[in-house]
Protein backbone atom coordinates (compact mmCIF):
# COMPACT_ATOMS: atom_id res chain seq x y z
CA UNK A 1 0.00 0.00 0.00
CA UNK A 2 1.00 3.63 -0.57
CA UNK A 3 3.56 4.44 2.68
CA UNK A 4 5.34 7.62 3.57
CA UNK A 5 8.72 8.50 3.14
CA UNK A 6 9.95 7.14 6.41
CA UNK A 7 7.73 3.74 5.65
CA UNK A 8 9.32 3.42 2.11
CA UNK A 9 12.73 4.00 3.75
CA UNK A 10 11.57 0.50 5.57
CA UNK A 11 10.62 -0.91 3.14
CA UNK A 12 14.10 -0.96 1.03
CA UNK A 13 15.76 -2.01 4.24
CA UNK A 14 13.75 -4.58 4.34
CA UNK A 15 14.15 -5.65 0.55
CA UNK A 16 17.33 -5.66 0.73
CA UNK A 17 17.09 -8.08 3.54
CA UNK A 18 15.51 -10.77 1.32
CA UNK A 19 18.52 -10.88 -0.95
CA UNK A 20 19.68 -14.08 0.33
CA UNK A 21 23.30 -14.50 1.79
CA UNK A 22 24.43 -17.80 1.24
CA UNK A 23 26.52 -20.06 4.14
CA UNK A 24 28.64 -21.75 2.71
CA UNK A 25 30.42 -24.47 4.18
CA UNK A 26 33.76 -24.87 4.22
CA UNK A 27 35.64 -28.16 4.51
CA UNK A 28 39.46 -28.94 3.67
CA UNK A 29 40.33 -32.38 2.58
CA UNK A 30 43.36 -33.57 2.89
CA UNK A 31 46.25 -34.24 5.42
CA UNK A 32 49.60 -32.14 5.29
CA UNK A 33 51.43 -35.42 5.12
CA UNK A 34 49.58 -37.49 2.32
CA UNK A 35 52.60 -39.74 1.46
CA UNK A 36 54.35 -42.00 4.40
CA UNK A 37 57.60 -41.38 4.32
CA UNK A 38 57.53 -37.88 2.38
CA UNK A 39 58.15 -35.05 5.05
CA UNK A 40 57.86 -31.04 4.01
CA UNK A 41 56.16 -28.27 5.66
CA UNK A 42 53.17 -28.32 4.34
CA UNK A 43 50.86 -27.54 6.95
CA UNK A 44 51.84 -23.69 6.68
CA UNK A 45 50.63 -23.84 3.05
CA UNK A 46 47.46 -25.41 4.07
CA UNK A 47 46.92 -22.31 5.85
CA UNK A 48 47.73 -19.96 3.43
CA UNK A 49 45.33 -21.54 0.89
CA UNK A 50 42.99 -22.01 3.34
CA UNK A 51 43.10 -18.48 4.35
CA UNK A 52 42.97 -16.86 0.85
CA UNK A 53 39.96 -18.89 -0.23
CA UNK A 54 37.41 -18.29 3.00
CA UNK A 55 39.08 -14.60 2.50
CA UNK A 56 37.79 -14.60 -1.39
CA UNK A 57 34.44 -16.19 -0.33
CA UNK A 58 34.08 -13.35 2.39
CA UNK A 59 35.08 -10.62 -0.13
CA UNK A 60 32.35 -11.59 -2.79
CA UNK A 61 29.47 -11.57 0.31
CA UNK A 62 29.47 -15.18 0.86
CA UNK A 63 29.02 -16.34 5.00
CA UNK A 64 31.33 -18.54 5.33
CA UNK A 65 31.32 -21.56 7.88
CA UNK A 66 34.33 -23.44 8.71
CA UNK A 67 35.33 -26.17 11.01
CA UNK A 68 39.15 -26.18 13.07
CA UNK A 69 40.12 -29.61 11.44
CA UNK A 70 41.30 -30.85 8.33
CA UNK A 71 39.08 -33.69 7.37
CA UNK A 72 40.74 -37.10 6.06
CA UNK A 73 39.17 -39.78 6.67
CA UNK A 74 35.52 -41.21 5.78
CA UNK A 75 34.90 -41.10 9.52
CA UNK A 76 36.04 -37.69 10.00
CA UNK A 77 33.94 -36.73 6.55
CA UNK A 78 30.88 -38.25 7.74
CA UNK A 79 30.92 -36.12 11.02
CA UNK A 80 31.85 -32.85 9.08
CA UNK A 81 28.85 -33.19 6.54
CA UNK A 82 26.37 -33.78 9.85
CA UNK A 83 27.91 -30.94 11.80
CA UNK A 84 27.75 -28.77 8.41
CA UNK A 85 24.07 -29.62 8.36
CA UNK A 86 23.21 -28.71 11.94
CA UNK A 87 24.69 -25.33 10.84
CA UNK A 88 22.21 -25.02 8.16
CA UNK A 89 24.25 -24.40 5.51
CA UNK A 90 23.70 -23.88 1.80
CA UNK A 91 26.43 -25.40 0.08
CA UNK A 92 29.42 -27.13 0.50
CA UNK A 93 32.92 -26.33 -0.49
CA UNK A 94 35.11 -29.12 -0.59
CA UNK A 95 38.72 -27.72 -0.80
CA UNK A 96 40.78 -30.42 -1.80
CA UNK A 97 43.86 -28.91 -0.11
CA UNK A 98 45.97 -32.60 -1.12
CA UNK A 99 45.72 -36.06 -2.23
CA UNK A 100 43.43 -38.05 -0.25
CA UNK A 101 41.69 -41.26 -0.78
CA UNK A 102 38.89 -40.96 -2.98
CA UNK A 103 36.55 -42.75 0.26
CA UNK A 104 36.77 -39.46 2.36
CA UNK A 105 34.80 -37.28 -0.30
CA UNK A 106 32.71 -40.18 -0.98
CA UNK A 107 31.55 -40.78 2.41
CA UNK A 108 30.99 -36.90 2.40
CA UNK A 109 28.68 -36.35 -0.84
CA UNK A 110 26.96 -39.53 0.05
CA UNK A 111 26.08 -38.40 3.75
CA UNK A 112 24.09 -35.77 2.57
CA UNK A 113 22.41 -34.27 -1.02
CA UNK A 114 24.01 -30.92 -0.53
CA UNK A 115 25.36 -28.71 -3.55
CA UNK A 116 29.09 -28.88 -3.36
CA UNK A 117 32.07 -27.73 -5.01
CA UNK A 118 35.02 -29.54 -5.61
CA UNK A 119 37.60 -26.91 -5.13
CA UNK A 120 41.47 -27.35 -6.47
CA UNK A 121 44.72 -25.21 -6.68
CA UNK A 122 47.60 -25.69 -9.26
CA UNK A 123 50.61 -24.35 -8.46
CA UNK A 124 50.89 -22.44 -11.30
CA UNK A 125 47.65 -20.98 -10.32
CA UNK A 126 48.75 -18.94 -7.09
CA UNK A 127 49.23 -22.18 -4.98
CA UNK A 128 51.89 -23.48 -3.80
CA UNK A 129 52.27 -27.67 -4.68
CA UNK A 130 50.07 -29.12 -1.77
CA UNK A 131 49.31 -31.65 -4.54
CA UNK A 132 45.84 -29.99 -4.26
CA UNK A 133 45.22 -29.95 -7.92
CA UNK A 134 45.93 -33.46 -8.49
CA UNK A 135 44.27 -34.43 -5.74
CA UNK A 136 40.84 -32.68 -6.87
CA UNK A 137 41.04 -34.43 -10.31
CA UNK A 138 41.10 -37.85 -8.24
CA UNK A 139 37.90 -36.44 -6.53
CA UNK A 140 36.18 -34.81 -9.47
CA UNK A 141 37.00 -38.24 -11.65
CA UNK A 142 35.78 -40.64 -9.07
CA UNK A 143 32.30 -38.34 -8.01
CA UNK A 144 31.81 -38.06 -11.93
CA UNK A 145 31.79 -42.12 -12.21
CA UNK A 146 28.73 -42.50 -9.60
CA UNK A 147 27.16 -39.66 -11.69
CA UNK A 148 26.96 -37.06 -8.78
CA UNK A 149 26.59 -32.95 -10.28
CA UNK A 150 28.77 -30.29 -8.84
CA UNK A 151 31.06 -27.41 -9.23
CA UNK A 152 34.31 -28.02 -10.03
CA UNK A 153 36.75 -25.12 -9.44
CA UNK A 154 40.55 -24.35 -10.27
CA UNK A 155 42.46 -21.53 -8.61
CA UNK A 156 41.71 -18.20 -7.56
CA UNK A 157 40.63 -15.69 -10.35
CA UNK A 158 37.45 -13.93 -10.26
CA UNK A 159 35.87 -15.90 -12.44
CA UNK A 160 36.16 -18.74 -10.27
CA UNK A 161 35.07 -17.22 -7.63
CA UNK A 162 32.30 -15.99 -9.24
CA UNK A 163 31.16 -19.05 -10.09
CA UNK A 164 31.39 -20.05 -6.77
CA UNK A 165 29.02 -17.29 -5.69
CA UNK A 166 26.26 -17.62 -7.85
CA UNK A 167 26.22 -21.41 -7.71
CA UNK A 168 25.68 -20.99 -3.91
CA UNK A 169 23.34 -17.99 -4.43
CA UNK A 170 21.18 -20.52 -6.84
CA UNK A 171 21.12 -23.11 -3.76
CA UNK A 172 20.35 -20.87 -1.33
CA UNK A 173 17.40 -19.77 -3.36
CA UNK A 174 16.26 -23.24 -4.27
CA UNK A 175 16.23 -24.20 -0.46
CA UNK A 176 14.17 -21.02 0.25
CA UNK A 177 11.87 -21.24 -2.52
CA UNK A 178 11.25 -24.94 -0.41
CA UNK A 179 9.71 -22.59 2.47
CA UNK A 180 7.84 -19.74 -0.33
CA UNK A 181 4.23 -19.51 -0.93
CA UNK A 182 2.61 -18.06 -3.80
CA UNK A 183 -1.15 -17.39 -3.75
CA UNK A 184 -2.87 -18.19 -7.39
CA UNK A 185 -6.02 -15.94 -6.96
CA UNK A 186 -8.83 -17.50 -9.52
CA UNK A 187 -7.27 -20.20 -12.23
CA UNK A 188 -6.75 -19.73 -16.13
CA UNK A 189 -7.84 -16.93 -18.17
CA UNK A 190 -10.65 -17.62 -20.33
CA UNK A 191 -8.39 -17.38 -23.47
CA UNK A 192 -7.41 -20.72 -22.10
CA UNK A 193 -3.60 -19.96 -22.49
CA UNK A 194 -2.35 -23.92 -21.83
CA UNK A 195 1.13 -22.73 -21.36
CA UNK A 196 -0.43 -20.82 -18.21
CA UNK A 197 -1.93 -24.14 -16.23
CA UNK A 198 -0.10 -25.74 -13.94
CA UNK A 199 -0.21 -28.84 -11.31
CA UNK A 200 0.22 -27.69 -7.82
CA UNK A 201 1.48 -30.57 -6.87
CA UNK A 202 3.84 -30.53 -9.76
CA UNK A 203 5.12 -27.16 -8.96
CA UNK A 204 5.90 -27.88 -5.47
CA UNK A 205 7.74 -31.21 -6.13
CA UNK A 206 10.31 -29.62 -8.73
CA UNK A 207 10.16 -25.90 -8.00
CA UNK A 208 9.53 -26.01 -4.06
CA UNK A 209 6.67 -23.45 -3.43
CA UNK A 210 3.55 -23.97 -2.19
CA UNK A 211 0.38 -22.86 -4.36
CA UNK A 212 -2.18 -21.56 -1.92
CA UNK A 213 -5.52 -21.81 -3.81
CA UNK A 214 -7.65 -18.50 -2.91
CA UNK A 215 -11.11 -18.51 -4.59
CA UNK A 216 -11.86 -14.81 -6.40
CA UNK A 217 -15.17 -15.24 -4.59
CA UNK A 218 -13.01 -15.25 -0.98
CA UNK A 219 -11.43 -12.00 -2.68
CA UNK A 220 -14.71 -10.47 -3.09
CA UNK A 221 -15.78 -11.29 0.45
CA UNK A 222 -12.94 -9.22 1.64
CA UNK A 223 -13.06 -6.36 -0.31
CA UNK A 224 -16.54 -6.19 0.89
CA UNK A 225 -15.32 -6.24 4.17
CA UNK A 226 -12.84 -3.30 3.77
CA UNK A 227 -14.36 -0.41 6.06
CA UNK A 228 -14.74 3.20 3.92
CA UNK A 229 -12.41 4.77 6.45
CA UNK A 230 -9.51 2.82 5.43
CA UNK A 231 -10.70 3.37 1.45
CA UNK A 232 -10.34 7.07 2.21
CA UNK A 233 -7.19 6.70 3.49
CA UNK A 234 -5.80 5.14 0.78
CA UNK A 235 -7.29 7.13 -1.96
CA UNK A 236 -5.51 10.31 -0.03
CA UNK A 237 -2.57 8.77 0.34
CA UNK A 238 -2.27 7.56 -3.71
CA UNK A 239 -3.31 11.16 -4.45
CA UNK A 240 -0.64 12.47 -2.44
CA UNK A 241 2.33 10.35 -3.92
CA UNK A 242 1.06 10.82 -7.57
CA UNK A 243 -0.19 14.32 -8.91
CA UNK A 244 -1.43 12.93 -12.22
CA UNK A 245 -4.56 10.57 -11.04
CA UNK A 246 -7.32 10.13 -13.26
CA UNK A 247 -10.67 7.67 -13.21
CA UNK A 248 -14.07 8.59 -11.89
CA UNK A 249 -14.74 8.37 -8.08
CA UNK A 250 -16.52 4.94 -8.45
CA UNK A 251 -13.54 2.97 -9.85
CA UNK A 252 -11.26 5.15 -7.56
CA UNK A 253 -13.24 3.85 -4.08
CA UNK A 254 -12.89 -0.18 -6.21
CA UNK A 255 -9.39 -0.05 -6.82
CA UNK A 256 -8.39 1.11 -3.33
CA UNK A 257 -10.85 -1.58 -1.64
CA UNK A 258 -9.48 -4.14 -4.44
CA UNK A 259 -5.64 -2.95 -3.16
CA UNK A 260 -6.40 -3.40 0.71
CA UNK A 261 -8.22 -6.81 0.08
CA UNK A 262 -5.06 -8.21 -1.58
CA UNK A 263 -2.71 -7.03 1.31
CA UNK A 264 -5.31 -8.29 3.68
CA UNK A 265 -4.94 -11.59 1.99
CA UNK A 266 -1.55 -11.56 1.40
CA UNK A 267 -0.70 -11.26 5.40
CA UNK A 268 -3.44 -13.72 6.10
CA UNK A 269 -2.00 -17.02 4.14
CA UNK A 270 1.86 -15.39 4.54
CA UNK A 271 2.44 -15.27 0.76
CA UNK A 272 5.52 -14.62 -0.59
CA UNK A 273 4.14 -13.88 -4.45
CA UNK A 274 0.69 -13.86 -5.77
CA UNK A 275 -0.66 -14.82 -9.33
CA UNK A 276 -3.92 -13.36 -9.98
CA UNK A 277 -6.70 -13.54 -12.50
CA UNK A 278 -8.49 -10.04 -13.20
CA UNK A 279 -10.43 -10.92 -16.35
CA UNK A 280 -13.43 -10.92 -16.53
CA UNK A 281 -13.77 -11.07 -12.41
CA UNK A 282 -12.32 -8.38 -11.61
CA UNK A 283 -12.08 -5.91 -14.39
CA UNK A 284 -15.22 -6.35 -15.80
CA UNK A 285 -17.75 -7.85 -13.38
CA UNK A 286 -16.58 -6.45 -10.42
CA UNK A 287 -15.40 -3.23 -12.42
CA UNK A 288 -11.67 -2.49 -11.62
CA UNK A 289 -8.80 -4.44 -12.32
CA UNK A 290 -5.48 -5.56 -10.60
CA UNK A 291 -3.39 -3.64 -12.42
CA UNK A 292 -2.82 -0.96 -10.02
CA UNK A 293 -2.59 -3.17 -6.80
CA UNK A 294 -0.11 -5.67 -8.31
CA UNK A 295 2.19 -2.79 -9.42
CA UNK A 296 2.64 -1.05 -5.55
CA UNK A 297 2.77 -4.84 -4.76
CA UNK A 298 5.65 -5.56 -7.12
CA UNK A 299 7.25 -2.41 -5.71
CA UNK A 300 6.95 -3.64 -2.15
CA UNK A 301 8.65 -6.84 -2.44
CA UNK A 302 5.95 -8.71 -3.56
CA UNK A 303 6.05 -10.61 -6.88
CA UNK A 304 2.69 -10.23 -9.00
CA UNK A 305 1.89 -11.96 -11.97
CA UNK A 306 -0.89 -11.49 -14.42
CA UNK A 307 -3.42 -14.11 -15.45
CA UNK A 308 -3.04 -16.48 -12.69
CA UNK A 309 0.35 -17.51 -14.01
CA UNK A 310 2.30 -19.12 -11.08
CA UNK A 311 4.66 -19.98 -12.92
CA UNK A 312 5.91 -16.55 -13.78
CA UNK A 313 5.02 -15.22 -10.05
CA UNK A 314 7.69 -18.36 -8.96
CA UNK A 315 9.85 -16.41 -11.75
CA UNK A 316 9.94 -13.11 -10.47
CA UNK A 317 10.11 -14.40 -6.62
CA UNK A 318 13.69 -16.09 -7.88
CA UNK A 319 14.70 -12.91 -9.59
CA UNK A 320 13.77 -10.95 -6.46
CA UNK A 321 16.09 -13.34 -4.29
CA UNK A 322 18.53 -12.75 -6.60
CA UNK A 323 18.53 -8.86 -6.81
CA UNK A 324 15.97 -7.55 -4.20
CA UNK A 325 14.47 -5.68 -7.50
CA UNK A 326 11.55 -4.80 -9.12
CA UNK A 327 10.91 -6.85 -12.50
CA UNK A 328 7.77 -6.79 -15.09
CA UNK A 329 5.73 -9.25 -16.51
CA UNK A 330 4.98 -8.58 -19.75
CA UNK A 331 3.69 -9.89 -22.94
CA UNK A 332 5.69 -9.65 -25.97
CA UNK A 333 3.28 -7.50 -28.32
CA UNK A 334 5.20 -7.09 -32.07
CA UNK A 335 8.75 -6.69 -33.19
CA UNK A 336 10.88 -4.94 -35.60
CA UNK A 337 12.98 -7.49 -37.58
CA UNK A 338 15.30 -5.37 -39.03
CA UNK A 339 16.69 -3.51 -35.53
CA UNK A 340 15.94 -7.01 -33.26
CA UNK A 341 13.65 -4.45 -31.29
CA UNK A 342 10.71 -6.31 -29.44
CA UNK A 343 7.33 -4.55 -28.25
CA UNK A 344 6.82 -5.78 -24.26
CA UNK A 345 3.62 -4.49 -22.82
CA UNK A 346 0.72 -5.71 -20.59
CA UNK A 347 -2.59 -4.91 -19.93
CA UNK A 348 -1.29 -2.57 -16.95
CA UNK A 349 0.78 -3.71 -14.45
CA UNK A 350 4.57 -2.26 -13.83
CA UNK A 351 6.79 -1.52 -11.02
CA UNK A 352 6.89 2.25 -10.58
CA UNK A 353 10.24 2.15 -9.53
CA UNK A 354 10.68 0.50 -13.44
CA UNK A 355 9.81 4.11 -14.61
CA UNK A 356 12.20 6.12 -17.02
CA UNK A 357 10.87 9.40 -15.08
CA UNK A 358 9.24 8.61 -12.16
CA UNK A 359 8.01 12.79 -11.69
CA UNK A 360 5.75 11.72 -15.04
CA UNK A 361 4.34 8.57 -13.92
CA UNK A 362 1.08 8.98 -14.55
CA UNK A 363 -2.21 6.64 -12.86
CA UNK A 364 -4.39 6.79 -15.86
CA UNK A 365 -7.97 4.84 -16.09
CA UNK A 366 -8.81 1.89 -18.75
CA UNK A 367 -12.63 3.12 -18.93
CA UNK A 368 -12.85 3.32 -22.66
CA UNK A 369 -9.72 1.71 -23.48
CA UNK A 370 -11.31 -1.29 -25.12
CA UNK A 371 -14.39 -3.19 -25.38
CA UNK A 372 -14.33 -6.85 -24.07
CA UNK A 373 -16.42 -9.26 -24.84
CA UNK A 374 -18.93 -10.14 -21.88
CA UNK A 375 -19.94 -6.62 -20.76
CA UNK A 376 -18.04 -3.95 -22.56
CA UNK A 377 -15.99 -1.77 -20.48
CA UNK A 378 -12.58 -2.92 -19.05
CA UNK A 379 -12.67 -1.01 -15.82
CA UNK A 380 -9.40 -0.03 -12.91
CA UNK A 381 -6.40 2.12 -12.97
CA UNK A 382 -2.75 1.64 -14.19
CA UNK A 383 0.24 3.44 -13.93
CA UNK A 384 1.52 4.88 -17.37
CA UNK A 385 5.45 5.01 -18.38
CA UNK A 386 7.97 3.83 -20.47
CA UNK A 387 10.68 1.47 -18.95
CA UNK A 388 14.18 2.98 -17.71
CA UNK A 389 16.53 2.13 -20.42
CA UNK A 390 19.29 -0.45 -19.71
CA UNK A 391 20.66 -4.38 -20.10
CA UNK A 392 17.87 -6.48 -18.97
CA UNK A 393 17.59 -10.36 -18.80
CA UNK A 394 13.98 -11.60 -20.52
CA UNK A 395 13.41 -15.57 -18.92
CA UNK A 396 9.79 -17.03 -18.97
CA UNK A 397 9.17 -20.84 -17.38
CA UNK A 398 6.41 -22.98 -17.93
CA UNK A 399 5.89 -26.93 -17.67
CA UNK A 400 4.35 -29.69 -15.65
CA UNK A 401 5.94 -31.90 -13.16
CA UNK A 402 8.21 -33.68 -15.85
CA UNK A 403 8.51 -31.21 -18.59
CA UNK A 404 10.00 -27.68 -16.99
CA UNK A 405 11.24 -25.41 -19.58
CA UNK A 406 12.89 -22.00 -18.98
CA UNK A 407 13.80 -19.58 -21.67
CA UNK A 408 16.75 -16.48 -21.05
CA UNK A 409 17.60 -14.30 -22.96
CA UNK A 410 19.68 -10.98 -23.07
CA UNK A 411 19.03 -7.75 -24.36
CA UNK A 412 18.51 -4.05 -23.79
CA UNK A 413 15.97 -1.36 -23.06
CA UNK A 414 16.30 1.29 -25.34
CA UNK A 415 15.61 4.69 -25.25
CA UNK A 416 11.58 5.09 -26.36
CA UNK A 417 12.56 9.07 -26.80
CA UNK A 418 16.15 8.41 -28.89
CA UNK A 419 14.98 5.56 -31.47
CA UNK A 420 13.55 7.34 -34.59
CA UNK A 421 13.90 4.85 -36.88
CA UNK A 422 10.43 3.68 -39.22
CA UNK A 423 10.01 0.04 -37.88
CA UNK A 424 10.80 1.49 -34.29
CA UNK A 425 8.70 4.33 -34.64
CA UNK A 426 5.53 2.08 -35.45
CA UNK A 427 6.18 -0.07 -32.69
CA UNK A 428 6.18 3.47 -30.32
CA UNK A 429 2.41 4.41 -32.10
CA UNK A 430 1.04 0.74 -31.44
CA UNK A 431 -2.14 0.29 -29.67
CA UNK A 432 -0.31 -1.13 -26.77
CA UNK A 433 2.44 0.96 -26.53
CA UNK A 434 0.40 4.32 -26.04
CA UNK A 435 -0.44 3.88 -22.37
CA UNK A 436 0.54 1.05 -20.42
CA UNK A 437 3.76 0.20 -18.89
CA UNK A 438 6.12 -1.00 -21.78
CA UNK A 439 9.75 -1.19 -23.09
CA UNK A 440 11.50 -1.50 -26.29
CA UNK A 441 13.73 -4.58 -25.80
CA UNK A 442 16.41 -4.80 -28.21
CA UNK A 443 18.26 -8.59 -28.41
CA UNK A 444 20.50 -9.87 -30.50
CA UNK A 445 19.27 -12.84 -32.24
CA UNK A 446 15.61 -12.30 -33.01
CA UNK A 447 15.25 -15.71 -35.00
CA UNK A 448 17.24 -17.72 -31.74
CA UNK A 449 14.80 -15.99 -29.38
CA UNK A 450 11.76 -17.29 -31.37
CA UNK A 451 13.12 -21.06 -31.68
CA UNK A 452 13.59 -20.92 -28.04
CA UNK A 453 10.09 -19.88 -26.88
CA UNK A 454 8.48 -21.32 -24.19
CA UNK A 455 5.55 -19.54 -23.16
CA UNK A 456 3.95 -16.18 -23.67
CA UNK A 457 4.25 -14.33 -20.94
CA UNK A 458 8.10 -12.81 -20.24
CA UNK A 459 9.52 -11.61 -16.72
CA UNK A 460 12.35 -8.66 -17.52
CA UNK A 461 15.02 -7.59 -14.47
CA UNK A 462 17.32 -5.04 -15.38
CA UNK A 463 21.39 -6.77 -15.38
CA UNK A 464 22.46 -9.97 -16.53
CA UNK A 465 21.04 -13.13 -14.66
CA UNK A 466 21.17 -15.40 -17.33
CA UNK A 467 23.91 -17.39 -15.57
CA UNK A 468 21.72 -17.28 -11.85
CA UNK A 469 18.79 -18.67 -13.77
CA UNK A 470 20.54 -21.35 -15.51
CA UNK A 471 22.48 -22.29 -12.23
CA UNK A 472 18.74 -22.62 -10.71
CA UNK A 473 17.32 -24.24 -13.69
CA UNK A 474 19.99 -26.94 -13.50
CA UNK A 475 19.34 -27.58 -9.29
CA UNK A 476 15.78 -27.90 -10.03
CA UNK A 477 16.31 -30.54 -12.89
CA UNK A 478 14.68 -27.91 -15.24
CA UNK A 479 15.43 -28.25 -18.88
CA UNK A 480 17.27 -24.38 -20.02
CA UNK A 481 16.98 -23.02 -23.17
CA UNK A 482 15.89 -25.49 -25.56
CA UNK A 483 16.34 -24.70 -29.32
CA UNK A 484 13.20 -26.21 -30.59
CA UNK A 485 14.34 -24.40 -33.78
CA UNK A 486 16.79 -27.41 -34.70
CA UNK A 487 14.11 -30.13 -33.53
Amino acid sequence: MIKSKKKEEKINKARGNRILVPKVGFLIIGTPAPFSGYVFPMKGMFEKLKEKAIGKLEDAGLKVIQLDRYVTTPEEAIDAVREMDQKNVDIIVYFSASWVDSSVIYAAVLEKDFPFVIWGVSADGGGESTFSYIGSQANVTSLREIGKRFKYILNFSEESVREITIYAKAAAIVKKLRKSRVGMIGYITRAHHYDVMIDPIGVQRVLGPKVVSIDTMRLMNEIANITDIETRQFIRKLRKKFKKVEGTEQVMLKTAKLSLALYHLKKEFRLDAIAIKCQPELSEYYGASACLPASMMIDEGIPVSCEADVNSAILMLIMYYFTGKASFHTDVWAFDEKTQTLLCSHCGVGAFSLAADKSEVKICSHEGDHVMEEKGKFGGLFPNFWIKPGKVTLAALTGREKSFRMQVSNGTIVDSEKETGEGVRRLKHAYWARRWPRALVRISDLKDFHDKMVAHHYVIIHGDLEQELKEVSDLLNVKFNIDYGTH
